[in-house]
């Protein structure tokens, strides 16, 4: 149907197609049309991120990729970025059509002081709860800023002013789990045992 002397080809057009086989006497046989339509692709999928939970545009028919490896089981619209590396998301819709998304850089800040603000670290952690946030030595100024916690799913369940060098979080109520602390722009994992 287009000319190609192959013995398949790749169409990106919908339509009939035939074949013809020629043998070498010179006869010629034209095979059964058959009818092909062509799916367009989904729109890419986009990356919003939320602390460590990063979430994609398309609520179903997704699959996660860390550093271009498939995460197994992250086939949900969100996922929690546990490590530091590049995340994709390819989703499929139901012609079995896919797409992957621009890679998403995650760099977890951790204790580390970024945007010259003061670094905090905590403790105990892992914990059965109670945390305690506090400054790292060398800092002499009363700390400022908002403290703020995610669970997993990106939900915040804690949040109030930091007042003070060493300030109590209470996570008694919660599940246990990983919890991700905002201070300051400054994520710290948290681990409720």
């Amino acid at each position: 149907s287009n000319g190609a002397t192959t013995q398949s080809i790749s169409i990106s057009n919908t339509g009939t197609y035939t074949a013809t086989i020629t043998s070498a006497n010179g006869c010629a046989a034209v095979s059964t049309p058959t009818a092909v339509t062509v799916n367009p692709l989904p729109a890419p999928p986009t990356i919003s991120a939320n602390v460590a939970i990063l979430s994609s545009s398309y609520t179903t028919g997704n699959q996660w990729f860390l550093n271009g490896n498939i995460l197994p089981n992250a086939v949900n619209q969100i996922v929690t970025a546990t490590q530091n590396g590049i995340y994709t998301v390819q989703v499929t819709d139901a012609n079995g059509c896919s797409s992957l998304s621009v890679g998403f850089n995650f760099m977890s800040t951790g204790v580390v002081n970024t945007n010259n603000e003061q670094p905090f670290i905590l403790v105990p952690n892992p914990s059965t709860g109670l945390f305690i946030l506090e400054t790292q030595q060398g800092y002499s100024s009363a700390p400022t800023g908002r403290i703020e916690v995610y669970n997993l799913l990106g939900i915040r369940v804690y949040s109030f002013d930091l007042q003070a060098n060493k300030t109590t979080i209470d996570l008694s109520g919660e599940p246990a789990g990983l919890y991700f602390v905002v201070v300051n722009k400054q994520v710290i994992k948290a681990v409720k045992i």
